[in-house]
């Protein structure tokens, strides 16, 4: 049966992925302002007959700690920490909505970029999980890089990065990102270098090394 969806119902959709693009930004600048080594990307929790839920795996790392959290694209509220490479499972942010969701049914969980099923989190590895390197055709997402102190009270020390998608010869696709040892200039107090999203690339900042990691 084929349904069309009315002017309201368009506008709706159109807003709710406007505000999660929105929010999507928002928590990639906080991550940045406050130096914290986060990865964002989006999933869909499907559930029930018609429901979805847009849900954002934050991906962090901290020396040694590493692991994940879920972030509800709707209401924001954090679930975990979770283990690196643990199943993603969206239910204790799903029974948050009420009779919206109803515990114990199943829920599916997809990549919002490919559609396809995610059983577990990635994690970052230094090659691609197919195919030589040289073989990717990468595309940096815009702004660009974005840059924060090693230490935001006194130091110069500081990390740009850019992340983006990579794309095999055989068109899968994967998250990518580039970090780089950078010398940046302190700011007046703890934040990113620039403020912001950095769009100043690395060169300029006398960066090196750089490497390219891929999320699998």
């Amino acid at each position: 049966m084929q349904r069309n969806f009315t002017e309201e119902g368009k506008r709706q959709l159109l807003g709710m992925v406007s505000e999660v693009d929105v929010f999507e930004g928002q928590i990639r600048d906080w991550a940045a302002v406050n130096a914290v080594d986060l990865t964002v990307y989006r999933v869909v929790a499907n559930f029930g007959a018609y429901g979805s839920l847009p849900i954002f795996v934050g991906v962090y790392q901290s020396g040694s700690d590493a692991g994940f959290v879920l972030i509800d694209g709707v209401n924001g509220e954090v679930d975990g920490p979770f283990v690196s490479g643990s199943a993603i499972d969206p239910r204790g942010l799903l029974v948050l909505h009420g009779g919206a969701f109803v515990s114990g049914t199943g829920v599916q969980v997809v990549d919002a970029k490919t559609g396809g099923c995610v059983a577990a989190a990635p994690t970052w590895h230094p090659s691609p999980p197919f195919g030589a390197p040289a073989t990717w055709i990468i595309t940096w997402t815009t702004p660009g890089w974005r840059c924060f102190l090693n230490n935001p009270a006194t130091g110069t020390s500081c990390k740009c990065r850019r992340e983006g998608t990579g794309r095999d010869p055989d068109g899968r696709i994967i998250t990518v990102r580039e970090t780089c040892d950078c010398t940046c200039a302190a700011p007046p107090g703890p934040g990113a270098i620039p403020a912001g999203p950095g769009l100043t690339p690395p060169p300029a900042l006398g960066c090196t090394p750089c490497a390219v990691e891929y999320l699998y």
